[in-house]
């Protein structure tokens, strides 16, 4: 059984965000980044209940949905569900991200 992690490291994945030498693997990470910023601060924003956390859920269930994916798929038919898994940890990141500032805020008005 091999590990999704060491999978990502192997064709390098967690390189992406910081080479911008190569464009198609970099702005496509920073742009999911930012899109997952701008719909969880959307949703922080103009929901009040348990709604505003559905994208933080669905990008949760996503990311273990991939994950239980690559432990079962092998072969070249893996690099799919990598890249599907590595978009929904950038979601999941940002979303977290996002909510780490939106707190912070919060806190800081008087």
């Amino acid at each position: 059984m091999h590990s999704v992690i060491s999978e990502a490291m192997e064709i390098g994945l967690f390189q992406v965000p910081f080479h911008p030498d190569n464009p198609y693997l970099f702005f496509p990470f920073w742009g999911c980044f930012l899109l997952a910023i701008g719909i969880q601060a959307l949703l922080l924003k103009k929901y009040k209940t348990g709604i505003r956390w559905s994208f933080l859920i669905f990008s949760l269930i996503g990311f273990f949905c991939c994950e239980i994916a690559c432990q079962i798929i092998i072969g070249w038919d893996l690099i799919l569900w990598l890249v599907l898994w590595f978009l929904f940890l950038t979601f999941l990141f940002g979303s977290v991200v996002c909510i780490l500032v939106y707190n912070a805020k919060k806190r800081s008005k008087p």
